[in-house]
Parts: C-alpha cells; structure tokens; sequence
C-alpha cells in the first residue's frame, strides 16, 4: 500500500524541483541574454561617429565650400548642384567631422538626378591641407567616361588634379539610389581602403607609403560635385562608424554541466566501473525534469546548449581536459566564446576549468555550488 503521507511529499517535492527549475531558467535567461544585447547596443552607440538623414530639414553641421555650386536640402535628402562658369572646373563640395578622424567606416546613399552627367562623388581622410581621397561612381554620359567605380587621391580638393588608384566596372543608372561604403584603416604606414556598393565589395587598394608616395593618413568626410557640366546629385542617410572599438565577444553557445548524479552511464555506475567501460555520458532520466526546461528556455531565446555530461565520481579538477577537448571541438570562429552554466558539482567543475587558465569562457555561472565547501551547502540540499 502506497503511504500518502510519502506520496505528498514526494510530490510537493516534484513541484518544487520543477519551480526552483523554471526561476533558475528565467534568472540564466536574464543573466546572460540581456547584458549582451545591453553591450551590443552600447558598442554600436559607441562606434558611430557621425549620423546624419537630414530629416531635420537642415544640413548643420557641414561646412560647405560652393565655388560654383549650391548645397541645401530637399525632402530629407542633401543636394549638391553645379553650375559651371565658363571654362573653370572647380569641386564644390562640404565637408563635416574631425581631420583627426583615421580607421573608419563611411557610407552614403547617392543618386545622381541628371541623365547625361552621372558622376556621385563622396571623398574620406580630408585633412587640413584639403587632401582625400575620393569614391565616385559614374554613370556612362560620354566615350571618355563609362560605368565604373573610381577610387580618386586629390591633393587638394580645391582643384580637379589628382591621379586615379584604382577603378573597377559596374553598370549605374542615373536617377536611381545606390550606397557607397569605404572602410579605411591605418596599417603601418600604409592605408588599406575596401569599396562596396550596395554591400559588394569592388574595389580593395592599398596605399603604400614609398619615397615618392605619402598616403593620407587621417581626415574628415565629405560629399562632393564635379562643376564642369551641370547636374545635381542626391546624399542621404550618412553613417561614419569607427573601426577601432573592439567587437563584443560573439556568445551563442552554452555549456551547462548538471549537479552530481545528473550524468549517467549504465554500465560504469552499475558495474562500478571508473575505466574501461562502454558507452558515453548522459542525462540520467530522473534528471530530465529539472534540466529540461533550463535547455528549452535557453534554446527559445537564441542559444545553442551543449550538456557537458561527466564522471561526477572522479575528482572534480579530472574534468578540465574534457571540456577543453569538448569547446576544440565546437570550431569556434573568431572572437567567439562560449557561456558556461554549471548546477551544484556541475559549477564547481566549471570553476576548475576556468581555474586552468582558459580564455574561452565568455560568462561562467554557477547556481547551487558548494564553492565553500558541501558541509554548508548540505542543509539547504536536505530542505529542498
């Protein structure tokens, strides 16, 4: 006959485990997912070094030198027009940012609105002497100038001189919007600048620094028109994002190592085994109820788990080898690392790995682990 007294207890027993499982689910949850979104945002705030939609209506902010051009905005959109005077051909263009600026990413939306003078034209690394370099994608308007893009080092954006770097072929149409995006970074004494154009890459240069070549090492940016023929260009949506604020560790798997007699092996704990045996580690089935919901919880809210299960008879530090053969395994790409999640012994396994120096754990956390030792933890164990 089944004691009913035992029987509520067992079960009120259950219905705890099952609670104390969903709060610690819900805490992990908390712990690890919202502090790297917090840090996520943070590093994209902390990256942007100019942003501009122009949606305010106005441009302040750009210092604009117009020679024989206007600039002012339309509709939220930045516009710069030419108008030539007889033979003289002079940039009109403005300017915004520090001349100390180096290491960046710069990307504008650019239209040209003419049929026959497509030139869209943004420059970087402006420095105090009025040198840059420039990005301009053209549309075919004449036999001299087709569908390219042409990465340009001006002197002095006062005049038209300079000399092409590099160009690469890609058909543009006028009166249609596409995004120009520069990556420039300082590599010794050398500049490397990356191209895109509606996120393909096209043009990868490297400014080398010879006897006869000083690359431009640092400046603001800037949108420019060519005045030699009339037209109007378009500008939007201005993004400038430094590309020396270090990248949040990229986190999306776990590790969860359970408490003592959560792992099982049929043949080593019934055979008492310690060698030798067959079979691999898994979750004893009287342990499922209480972990289960912690892998679902973390699986539903982006993570990847991976159960360390172990040989919680063998000495706790015994363990280290295996989860570092076990995170080798998982191919890590670059910056990645991993959470660890540890309950009872499983936390304090997890804390002698970290003990033994590795640098591949991103947030360790333990949840009812003995860190001071089993003769403390063992009252609340016994209550529940």
């Amino acid at each position: 006959m089944i004691n009913c007294n035992k029987y509520k207890r067992f079960q009120f027993m259950r219905i705890n485990k099952n609670l104390i499982s969903i709060i610690l689910s819900l805490s992990l949850i908390n712990y690890l997912l919202l502090p790297r979104l917090i840090a996520r945002q943070a590093d994209a705030q902390n990256s942007v070094l100019l942003s501009d939609n122009f949606d305010d209506g106005d441009s302040d902010g750009w210092e604009e030198h117009t020679f024989n051009g206007d600039w002012f905005v339309n509709n939220g959109e930045y516009w710069g027009t030419a108008s030539p005077s007889g033979t003289i051909s002079k940039n009109s263009y403005t300017v915004r940012g520090d001349t100390s600026w180096k290491n960046y990413s710069y990307s504008v939306k650019v239209r040209s609105e003419e049929e026959d003078d497509a030139d869209k034209i943004i420059f970087f690394y402006f420095n105090k002497d009025r040198a840059a370099y420039e990005v301009n994608l053209r549309s075919q308007y004449d036999s001299s100038h087709g569908n390219d893009i042409v990465l340009f080092k001006s002197p002095n954006l006062d005049s038209t001189a300079g000399s092409i770097l590099s160009q690469k072929s890609i058909y543009n149409y006028p009166k249609t919007d596409y995004t120009i995006k520069v990556e420039a970074r300082n590599i010794g004494e050398d500049v490397q600048i990356k191209i895109y154009v509606d996120s393909k890459l096209l043009i990868e240069y490297t400014d080398k620094k010879t006897e006869s070549n000083t690359p431009i090492y640092n400046g603001a940016v800037g949108l420019l028109v060519w005045t030699q023929t009339p037209h109007t260009t378009a500008f939007d949506d201005v993004l400038v994002k430094s590309l020396d604020t270090p990248p949040t560790p990229h986190v999306e798997k776990v590790i969860l190592a359970p408490g003592m007699g959560a792992s099982w092996n049929t043949e080593a704990i019934l055979n008492c085994k310690l060698d030798g045996y067959q079979g691999d580690w898994t979750m004893a089935p009287f342990a499922e109820d209480i972990y289960n919901p912690l892998i679902s919880s973390l699986q539903d809210n982006g993570f990847q788990v991976i159960p360390f299960y172990y040989d919680w008879r063998k000495r706790i530090p015994s363990h280290s080898t295996n989860i570092s053969n076990l995170i080798t395994n998982l191919n890590l790409g670059e910056n990645e690392k991993v959470d660890f999640v540890g309950h009872s012994m499983g936390g304090l396994v997890g804390r002698a790995y970290l003990e033994s120096g590795s640098d591949k754990i991103y947030k360790y956390i333990s949840a009812g682990s003995p860190h001071q030792g089993t003769a403390l933890a063992y009252p609340a164990w016994y209550g529940g």
